[in-house]
């Protein structure tokens, strides 16, 4: 993704705003396969130095939607196995000074410099851009968030040691973060700029819970509204299952099913009232 979103050389390459938010689309379907590999190499070169691992008959693919929120990229890529590089000399040729915060959805990425740096799908995945990486993936689909140093670097525990950082998918922050920027990222067609930048902060805040793996007096209010929302959104997809109850539904929000109570309290008779309303029932 090219977080700065400048216009490139490619036809291809659709830059465009929805309601105000800046969009950046690429896709190498519409392209000519000898000419995919080069426009995606143009486009993420901005970020990383890329190659195919080896010579293959499966035609190149890549595609990015990305949007840019208050100088943050969110973007969902997808691309078929690759190396990517960032060397000392192109990190001081750019000058990029921040993080660039993944979840794989498919596939995996895995570090050609260490042993045991693997990020897997779920897992939370870190990248310091002012440090020289060196990866290989397979076929995959993730989700990114670019974040300005100065913008998540005060959230952090340790700001300088937290690249190559792969947190397990099973960790409570790590599952509500991604859920979290999974839902911000399916509504960039419809949310306005004033309220994609009202959100930003606290998905700032949640992100360095996450990575700091745990959370704080600074970040508590907005890790509690990210798990309530992300507590609403399953009971309202689950609501007309019989079998909804508080321990169902909390494991979804990774967090222990004691912190629900006094919110389970709160949705009162609703549940109720709507199942009986949608079968038919008198409430």
């Amino acid at each position: 993704m090219n977080p700065s979103f400048e216009t490139t050389a490619s036809s291809e390459v659709a830059h465009t705003e929805h309601l105000g938010l800046p969009r950046s689309r690429f896709d190498t379907t519409t392209m000519r396969q000898k000419d995919a590999h080069l426009m995606w190499r143009e486009s993420i070169g901005v970020l990383f130095d890329t190659r195919l691992r080896a010579p293959t008959e499966d035609p190149f693919f890549a595609s990015v939607d990305a949007a840019l929120i208050g100088g943050v990229g969110v973007a969902r890529t997808r691309s078929t196995s690759q190396d990517f590089d960032r060397s000392r000399y192109k990190i001081a040729r750019d000058g990029m000074d921040g993080y660039l915060v993944q979840f794989y959805l498919s596939g995996e990425s895995g570090s050609r410099r260490t042993s045991g740096s693997v990020a897997r799908p779920g897992d939370l995945y870190v990248i310091d851009m002012a440090q020289p990486l060196a990866t290989s993936t397979i076929d995959h689909e993730h989700l990114s968030l670019v974040i300005p140093r100065q913008m998540l670097a005060p959230r952090l525990k340790r700001p300088n040691d937290s690249h190559e950082l792969v947190l397990p998918a099973r960790m409570p922050l790590v599952s509500l973060l991604r859920d979290t920027l999974g839902s911000l990222h399916k509504q960039l067609d419809h949310i306005s700029v004033g309220d994609a930048e009202a959100v930003l902060s606290p998905l700032l805040d949640l992100a360095g819970a996450a990575i700091n793996s745990q959370t704080s007096e600074g970040n508590a209010a907005s890790v509690g509204h990210a798990l309530s929302i992300a507590v609403r959104r399953y009971i309202t997809d689950q609501l007309l299952e019989p079998d909804l109850t508080v321990e169902r539904a909390w494991p979804h929000s990774g967090c222990r099913a004691e912190r629900s109570t006094a919110f389970w309290n709160r949705l009162g008779d609703f549940r109720f009232s709507w199942r009986s309303s949608a079968c038919g029932a008198p409430s």
